[in-house]
């Protein structure tokens, strides 16, 4: 029997079922997968066999334009996935409206030298004439190898696509044994299910700004799987929403994770988890590893752009006072552009700085009608200091 194995990317914008697909063409279970954008956050390798071919899938997290350090690293490792690709699937949700994140993805395979593939997802929502237009409109702007039209969460069209990745993988041995389907660790594995949960039954910003760290992962005598994490939140308000009235949310979220996790690992789980409060814990490099992240360095300007871009359009939906214009980087620095920081990375940085007036201007609203967080300028020199 001659053994074929080879590496297919798959990248796409947030929430276009990449991690659903990937699932679908390992058949079973490898990445978590749940309503809201941005669920996937490492790269993660899902292993689908097809007779004597092993098809080594790399699901990346969703391409988007970061904001924080952990966006960056995120794209960053949805883009050096490619690197070891012979295919790059590129997912788009058929359902949604094209948008400049499509057309982000697009440009940053457009240049790449293998083979390149258009799948449109979730056709069973969308009118057939409206499939056609949207793979015209973007084999125009990017010309595919094929297009494959699936319905990753039903199956429709996914065994056809499967059998042709099979028939482009070369000659050579197998990277992962048979009977393995990723390459998580039960560790990275039982954190993945806890986050799971926690974007499943938890809503607004609050899955986005908390983490899940398997401390302890043994397996004890009788064959169980004893497993303790932490669930890092930013602020203590988020913490007791996350504990719930009595303990009733925390006890839900480590139910259905709990039974999840044996079903998975075929053997009983005993699951303890924890709520603690780390503010900057997506600053932390001890996070970064254990997610399988690597560590990402930002420029302070960058940094300070992010903040004033939040700023303007928050300004802009009536949530902070914005009646005096905050200058844009590609605007010439003037006498009101002065650093109005200490910070020597500030100075001498070309990118225009707030004046103190436009700072001034954009301080929020009375408590009574600002209903947002809105960023600190302390915690913006806090961050160009380090």
């Amino acid at each position: 029997m001659t053994q074929r194995c080879g590496f297919v990317a798959v990248v796409g914008a947030p929430n276009a079922g990449k991690s659903t697909l990937v699932n679908a063409l390992v058949g079973q279970k490898v990445a978590i997968v749940s309503p809201k954008a941005q669920t996937t956050r490492t790269r993660l390798m899902g292993v689908a066999m097809a007779g004597d071919t092993q098809i080594v899938l790399i699901d990346t997290p969703g391409i988007f334009a970061p904001t924080r350090r952990l966006d960056r690293a995120m794209v960053a490792a949805a883009w050096g996935s490619l690197e070891e690709a012979e295919a790059i699937l590129v997912i788009v949700d058929a359902a949604a409206k094209l948008s400049g994140r499509v057309e982000r993805v697009l440009e940053g395979v457009a240049g790449r030298p293998e083979k390149k593939f258009l799948v449109l997802n979730k056709v069973d929502l969308t009118r057939k004439d409206k499939l056609l237009t949207i793979a015209t409109e973007l084999n125009a702007k990017l010309p595919f190898d094929e297009t494959f039209f699936i319905a990753a969460s039903s199956g429709d069209g996914v065994a056809d696509l499967k059998a042709h990745l099979a028939s482009l993988m070369p000659e050579g041995p197998w990277h992962f044994p048979e009977d393995e389907v990723s390459d998580a660790p039960e560790r990275m594995l039982a954190a993945e299910i806890t986050r799971e949960q926690l974007y499943r039954q938890l809503h607004e910003e609050l899955p986005y700004q908390s983490t899940v760290e398997t401390e302890l992962f043994k397996t004890r005598p009788d064959g169980s799987a004893e497993i303790h994490q932490q669930i890092f939140v930013a602020r203590d308000n988020q913490r007791a929403i996350v504990l719930g009235k009595g303990g009733s949310r925390i006890k839900e979220i480590g139910a259905k994770a709990r039974a999840e996790l044996a079903e998975l690992m075929g053997r009983k789980v005993h699951l303890f988890l924890h709520v603690k409060v780390k503010e900057i814990w997506d600053e932390d490099r001890s996070v970064f590893r254990d997610m399988g992240l690597d560590w990402v360095d930002s420029s302070c300007p960058e940094v300070a752009w992010t903040t004033l871009a939040f700023v303007r359009a928050q300004g802009e939906r009536g949530w902070v006072n914005t009646r005096n214009s905050i200058p844009s980087p590609s605007s010439s620095p003037g006498p009101s552009s002065r650093a109005p920081f200490s910070s020597a990375r500030l100075s001498s940085s070309p990118w225009p700085v707030p004046s103190r007036r436009a700072r001034r201007s954009a301080r929020p609203l009375p408590r009574r009608s600002a209903r947002r967080v809105r960023p600190s300028w302390a915690a913006l020199r806090w961050s160009c200091r380090r």
